[in-house]
């Protein structure tokens, strides 16, 4: 029992040193680490308007065409009804869902999605109804169509005249009316990144 103190002295003592032996590797390996920034979406200022380009986070192999998440959110000034381009020029989507960053933007490849659009120089009406392959439907049975006319949105959910696309496969229906197949010129299946309209 008389020696138990001195026990006790050179555990401390122990520790200490053990301590203090550490704080110079912690030391090294702060100064060892580097930590890169990561990747930010990118504002783009052209004719009073804003564009926000983003990266498409992947979802390989379950590629779902439907939504798609991207990497810019409400910190980024995303809200939730903004247009979404695949080009900054043809409309791709609508920003559902915001989060601080990141947005997940419901594509015009959604089976339950409809809108409105016109066709051509005319700007004939149409509805677009969308899914894997995007149809042009309920199109006068008169209107003088042609192949490769371009397609843009005429509704009021986003900016009025924004491209979609060119309609191809005309034909006529079991309704009279006339329909065909909306042609764009990207592969959703590539797209690594897009381009949310701010404003």
């Amino acid at each position: 029992m008389k020696h138990s103190w001195l026990l006790t002295l050179v555990a401390i003592l122990a520790i200490v040193v053990f301590h203090n032996a550490l704080v110079p590797v912690k030391a090294n390996l702060a100064a060892l680490i580097t930590l890169a920034g990561f990747e930010q979406p990118e504002l783009i200022k052209q004719n009073g308007r804003e564009a926000l380009i983003a990266k498409i986070y992947s979802t390989y192999p379950l590629n779902n065409h439907s939504v798609i998440t991207v990497a810019a959110g409400s910190a980024d000034g995303v809200a939730v009804g903004m247009a979404v381009t695949a080009d900054g020029e043809h409309l791709l989507g609508q920003v559902v869902e915001v989060y601080e960053h990141s947005s997940n933007v419901r594509t015009i490849f959604d089976k339950n999605w409809q809108l409105s659009v016109r066709i051509g120089d005319k700007e004939d009406e149409a509805l677009l109804v969308s899914g894997h392959q995007p149809r042009l439907t309920m199109i006068d049975a008169k209107a003088e169509i042609v192949e490769s006319a371009k397609v843009i949105s005429a509704s009021r959910d986003f900016p009025y005249g924004i491209k979609l696309g060119s309609i191809t496969g005309l034909a006529k229906d079991e309704a009279s009316f006339q329909q065909g197949i909306l042609s764009v010129p990207y592969s959703l299946n590539t797209l690594k990144e897009i381009a949310i309209f701010l404003r």
